[in-house]
């Protein structure tokens, strides 16, 4: 896996966030197959930070319609 060069993981603890995540129930058209493992995705993650903790999510896209 190789991360983009659009992404800088830099000063990260600047950054952190320590809020409660809200998990919301969503209603979408179409759910697509992982591409990448999760374990992949923190290795990868894993060379600039700490990670302490892990839940499975999905991304949602939104595509206006006119």
């Amino acid at each position: 896996m190789q991360l983009s060069e659009e992404y800088i993981f830099s000063q990260l603890s600047k950054n952190a966030c320590f809020a409660k995540i809200e998990y919301i129930e969503l209603k979408f058209d179409t759910k697509l197959e992982p591409i990448l493992a999760i374990d992949t995705i923190k290795d990868a993650l894993s060379k600039f930070c700490t990670i302490t903790d892990q839940r499975e999510c999905y991304i949602l896209r939104y595509d206006p319609m006119y």
